[in-house]
């Protein structure tokens, strides 16, 4: 046994000779040229210009705020509590004859603002056709948006403008 181990060291060590002289003694490493690198660091996010209206289909100068005041909706709520709100004050779909129709919709914008839109129509009320909320929302930090303006606009049964959007109560 002793005989295996020996010869296997003396092998051993003739092929770690063997390979330091075949080899010089600084290793060849191939050398890369030198490129400049132009990192930049990414543009911090724009802060959203709110000091003109979000384009998109509607307008602030469509809603009221003042007729919105029922449902209970303040400047500076987090997006989440105002859909809340919206859905325990304008409800759901209610299907069949005479039923009432709910949309709720959120429109992302560009500026990453949010507008959200409430359209109930088909209501049990003699006055009033179908009512729309307008709730527009700014980015108060990278989880949260918060409400920037609301307002509501209704469609009445009867009356001059019966059946057009209107911000005056319906008589």
């Amino acid at each position: 046994m002793n005989y295996f181990v020996s010869m296997k060291t003396i092998l051993l060590g003739a092929a770690c000779l063997a390979l330091a002289a075949c080899g010089s003694k600084d290793p060849a490493v191939p050398e890369t040229p030198a490129v400049a690198a132009n990192i930049e660091a990414p543009a911090a996010p724009a802060a959203p210009d709110t000091s003109t209206p979000i384009e998109s289909d509607f307008s602030r100068d469509d809603f009221s705020p003042k007729l919105a005041t029922w449902v209970g909706l303040k400047l500076g709520m987090d997006s989440n509590e105002v859909e809340t709100i919206a859905r325990e004050r304008f409800g759901e779909t209610i299907e069949g004859e005479g039923g009432m129709s709910v949309s709720y919709d959120r429109i992302y914008q560009t500026r990453g603002c949010t507008i959200f839109i409430v359209t109930q129509e088909g209501a049990l009320d003699d006055s009033i056709k179908a009512q729309q909320l307008y709730a527009e929302f700014i980015p108060d930090s990278p989880m949260t948006n918060k409400l920037e303006f609301f307002g509501l606009r209704q469609k009445c049964q009867r009356g001059e403008n019966k059946g057009e959007w209107t911000t005056e109560l319906c008589p």
